[in-house]
């Protein structure tokens, strides 16, 4: 049965982080929303705490046959998809010393969600996006643009920075059909997996660095999305906005 509401978001990785962040200001801001995950209890534990019209979909964004079988949970559900968040990712790191054998299989895995993700996602849910109106927003990274100021990222930060190529391809090929492909680009963000666990000694160098003076909040990347999936940012594609706090590696 095709939901009633006047807005359907998908969320990829939306279960904790910044993905149940985007999923909450979703709700909040009335939208239906559909949340993809692997872990079907996160799943189950992520909707239950979320008030509104919420669904859940189990699958992995790097295996086409998941993507196309939650393609078509979409469809059934929604009918149509207003806003599409590729917010599914990865962190692994490796050196360039580590066995080769190593290397490649923490790339081909960081690759396959962080990026072929959002490309078989987008790709798939393609057309069922609003059309004129629709939004895809890819959750890039500080450092598909600086790089990473500690070693070990040959694998994730590549993946972000052809997230956003991506993004530009997406953008120019669905500018006709009235849809909108931004990415939105966050820095150091507190209430994460990556930082959750880390010490003054740790974090103290890094907050020297932003100017304002603080991690980011996941709501503040919640509300980036936000404004780019409204109606005032509709003249705004391709771009990758930072969240950031004005900070920039050295």
């Amino acid at each position: 049965m095709t939901l009633s509401s006047p807005k359907c978001a998908v969320v990829t990785g939306g279960t904790r982080g910044i993905g149940f962040a985007i999923a909450r200001r979703f709700v909040e801001d009335g939208y239906s929303v559909l949340i993809i995950g692997r872990d079907a209890r996160a799943l189950s534990d992520a909707a239950s705490r979320l008030t509104g019209t919420v669904r859940v979909a189990a699958g992995d964004v790097s295996i086409r046959a998941d993507v196309e079988r939650m393609a078509a949970e979409v469809a059934k559900e929604f009918g149509r998809v207003d806003v599409l968040v590729n917010n599914a990712g990865i962190l692994e790191t490796v050196s360039v010393g580590a066995p080769l054998e190593q290397a490649e299989a923490v790339f081909d895995r960081v690759i396959g969600v962080n990026l072929k993700g959002a490309f078989l996602m987008s790709h798939a849910l393609a057309p069922f996006i609003a059309s004129p109106g629709g939004r895809i927003i890819n959750l890039g990274s500080i450092v598909a643009q600086s790089g990473a100021s500690v070693p070990g990222y040959t694998a994730y930060a590549p993946s972000k920075a052809g997230l956003h190529g991506l993004t530009l391809a997406l953008a120019r090929e669905l500018a006709p059909r009235g849809i909108n492909v931004t990415t939105v680009a966050p820095g150091m963000t507190a209430e994460t997996g990556q930082t959750a666990n880390w010490d003054a000694a740790r974090t103290a160098p890094i907050l020297a660095q932003i100017p304002l003076g603080r991690f980011g909040a996941v709501a503040d990347v919640a509300d980036a999305v936000a404004w780019l999936a409204s109606a005032n940012s509709s003249y705004v594609t391709g771009i990758s906005l930072p969240v950031n706090g004005g900070w920039r590696f050295n």
